[in-house]
């Protein structure tokens, strides 16, 4: 399994760390899955409610790639999305589309 899909089958599990480290596995890839790592690590701190992390992590990510103000404000919406649709997807698996509080 790729590491994209697995990050993702984390995430849907709420599996936050593993999803994490799978995610961070497939950004050190390089190529399309690179790019695709680092905003997934961005969509799933954000599911998870950090969301500090997550700017801080989208805004170095918007820095390297060197984005526009329009291009950062469409993959922040990108994100969004993604959440949406990593929400909705552990709602129809689970029942619930938010993870339950960790301690």
């Amino acid at each position: 399994m790729s590491d994209v899909k697995a990050a993702s089958e984390f995430a849907i599990d709420c599996q936050m760390e593993q999803a994490l480290h799978a995610a961070d596995r497939a950004a050190q890839s390089g190529g399309f899955a690179g790019g695709f790592g680092e905003l997934l690590r961005v969509t799933f701190l954000r599911d998870a409610g950090r969301t500090a992390e997550a700017a801080a992590a989208l805004d170095a990510r918007n820095r390297r790639v060197r984005s526009t103000a329009e291009e950062a404000k469409e993959t922040d919406r990108a994100i969004d999305q993604s959440v949406s649709n990593l929400q909705a997807e552990r709602s129809k698996r689970t029942g619930s589309p938010l993870c339950p509080p960790t301690r």
